[in-house]
């Protein structure tokens, strides 16, 4: 399945975003209270710079990993994953106050330990 998709990056991105957009739309639309909200503030309503800030960091952090699935190896993918999950860790500490007890450590290890033996596991035939 890998490789035999004929789509861009960007068309790819565009086409996630549109199924992004459907379900967004649909959510608004089941809730009648929020609907009204929408219909009179506009849909940016009550958006602050952090919440624009984080929107962008999403969507940015999103292409990079595009860009990483359709051309980096399996060998730079499980370096990436595994440095998010240790940069994850360390940013949760410290700037959220995350406790890094044994359980998140654990965690951490298994999913770096599952990336590492997924990478090593011959493909079938």
């Amino acid at each position: 399945m890998k490789g035999k998709s004929k789509l861009s990056v960007w068309q790819r991105n565009v086409l996630l975003g549109l199924y992004s957009t459907v379900l967004g739309l649909g959510a608004i639309a089941c809730m009648p209270e929020q609907r009204h909200i929408v219909a009179e503030k506009g849909f940016f309503h009550g958006y602050t710079l952090v919440t624009c800030i984080s929107i962008s960091i999403q969507g940015g952090g999103g292409l990079i990993i595009g860009f990483v699935m359709k051309y980096a190896t399996v060998i730079l993918k499980d370096i990436a994953t595994s440095l998010s999950i240790v940069f994850s860790c360390t940013f949760s500490a410290l700037f959220f106050d995350q406790h890094l007890g044994a359980p998140f450590i654990t965690g951490a290890c298994m999913v770096v330990v599952a990336a590492w033996a997924f990478s090593m596991a011959k493909p079938p035939k």
